[in-house]
This record gives C-alpha cells, sequence and structure tokens, in this order.
C-alpha cells in the first residue's frame, strides 16, 4: 500500500496498485468494506486516468465485478480515501480477486444455446434438441411444443 494524494483529489489516500503480468481477459471482483467507522470514498483506477468504479461517503460495503481487457504493464489502483467525515483514520478492508483468462461461469455469461451452463454449446444441447424435435416439430403450433428441459 502506498499513500498518494496526488491520485484521486487533495486527500490522502491508500492506494493498493496491481499490474496485469500479460495481455488478456481478467476478470476483477471483490468488496471495499465497511470498515470499523465512518465514511469512506473508493475509487479503482485503471492506468491513473480511467475511474472504473467511484463510490462517495460510502458506510456500506461497496461490491464490484468487471471484465476488462488488457494488456500487460496496465495497473488497476484500488483507492480509499476519507469520507466528508474525515475520519482519516477509518480501516477499510479490501477483498478483491483478479482473475486472468476467466471461464463463462466465473463471468456468469454463457452461450445463447448453452442450456446446461458449461460453457459450451456441445452433443448435450443438441440431444436436447433433437429430443424436443421429435416431440414437437410443427411451427403453425409453437404453443404444444414444451421448452427445452435438462
Amino acid at each position: 500500500f502506498i499513500t498518494d494524494p496526488n491520485v484521486v483529489g487533495s486527500e490522502d489516500v491508500c492506494v493498493a496498485r496491481w499490474i496485469a503480468p500479460r495481455d488478456g481477459k481478467y476478470l476483477v471482483q471483490g468488496t471495499f468494506h465497511a470498515g470499523d467507522a465512518g465514511l469512506n470514498d473508493y475509487f479503482i483506477i485503471q492506468n491513473g486516468t480511467s475511474q472504473l468504479l467511484q463510490a462517495l461517503n460510502s458506510g456500506t460495503d461497496s461490491t464490484f465485478k468487471t471484465l476488462l481487457t488488457l494488456a500487460a504493464g496496465d495497473t488497476l489502483d484500488f483507492v480509499s480515501g476519507a469520507g466528508e467525515d474525515g475520519g482519516a483514520g477509518d480501516t477499510t478492508p479490501l477483498d478483491a480477486v483478479i482473475i486472468e483468462n476467466p471461464s463463462c461461469q466465473q463471468i456468469g455469461i454463457y452461450p445463447e444455446l448453452d442450456w446446461n451452463q458449461d460453457c459450451y454449446v456441445d452433443i448435450y444441447e443438441l440431444a436436447v434438441f433433437a429430443e424436443s424435435w421429435l416431440t414437437c416439430n410443427d411451427p403453425r403450433n409453437p404453443e404444444q411444443c414444451p421448452p427445452p428441459t435438462e
């Protein structure tokens, strides 16, 4: 952690910096916890210029989850500072996880026809489709067709 009043505004802040080891996609998720007392300002800043998260005068946990495409050497600064109550001695626990090349399950976004949510549209989905096709293949009566099931 470093204290750098030039990162955000003129207040003293605490910064945890992470540096991308290589080009790729990264899932960044976690929580700035409220800590012991008082209000806090939270930020996540990419490469010293792009603000990915801003939570001002927060007295509660601030969670975050974002998927980023980063180049080797890009930085993410996790920044905490005192809120308007001036409580400069407040604690702000940070719980952050950064996953390189996350799976669709970790991101929570699946291919459209991935009915079993295993990140692939494969023989399983084909079998479900074929079974459904055998029981319902009349496009003029779609209400008689149940949705696919696992």
